[in-house]
């Protein structure tokens, strides 16, 4: 059976016989819920994921200490698992919040305080040429793991052919602009249109006309 969270317990939606319920645990330590398909044209299901609820397999809740690097009083510092460059740090938060703007102001400073302290190591020891340093909020924007986390990338000169725009390269066919804007136009001078006298019936009445001032009162 599959089941959806609500806010009285457990609800039968219908039969699923393939997949293994995923344990979701709501923050503050709600008694857990089964939730099979959560892409499941459900309003329960779509507001759980939205609030970025906690998951009992979430790979950042459950770290072994040795992968810790460093930590203070809401932050942890550990490696990339798939590091893009040598470097390649994450900081994540001690709390399961999946969206760094549902962070507090202290676990906000905390994460800066050790991004900090991060970049200072590499810096050190790696001595790389600068950093990127981004995060992936929502799973339009890129997150795999609902637990919010801040790379931190050394990036080293050469290591791309052109580095230009760096993280403006998540949209690739808008990263670019500066090779793609139109070459300025030279401002062009306005020519005083001309008459097309050919097309005139009398032609000989007009061209007198445009001639002497005098002759204004005649029609063409």
């Amino acid at each position: 059976m599959r089941h959806c969270a609500t806010a009285t317990g457990f609800a039968t939606v219908g039969a699923r016989s393939r997949d293994a319920p995923a344990v979701y645990t709501l923050r503050g330590g709600v008694a857990p819920f089964l939730l099979l398909n959560p892409t499941d044209n459900c309003a329960s299901c779509r507001r759980i994921l939205a609030e970025s609820m906690t998951t009992t397999a979430c790979p950042f809740c459950t770290l072994p200490p040795e992968r810790i690097l460093g930590e203070n009083h809401h932050a942890i510092w550990l490696r990339d698992g798939y590091p893009v460059s040598p470097g390649h740090s994450l900081i994540i938060p001690k709390r399961h919040v999946g969206s760094f703007f549902k962070a507090t102001g202290d676990e906000r400073l905390s994460l800066f305080a050790l991004l900090d302290d991060a970049k200072r190591v590499a810096q050190d020891v790696l001595q790389p040429d600068g950093f990127n340093i981004g995060i992936n909020d929502g799973a339009a924007a890129g997150q795999t793991v609902p637990h919010l986390h801040i790379h931190l990338i050394p990036r080293y000169r050469d290591d791309m052919a052109d580095p230009r725009g760096g993280v403006r390269w998540v949209i690739p066919a808008l990263a670019d602009y500066w090779s793609k804007r139109p070459a300025p136009r030279r401002p062009r001078r306005r020519r005083r249109p001309m008459r097309n006298y050919d097309s005139c019936r009398r032609c000989n009445d007009c061209l007198l006309k445009e001639a002497s001032p005098l002759l204004t009162s005649m029609r063409c």
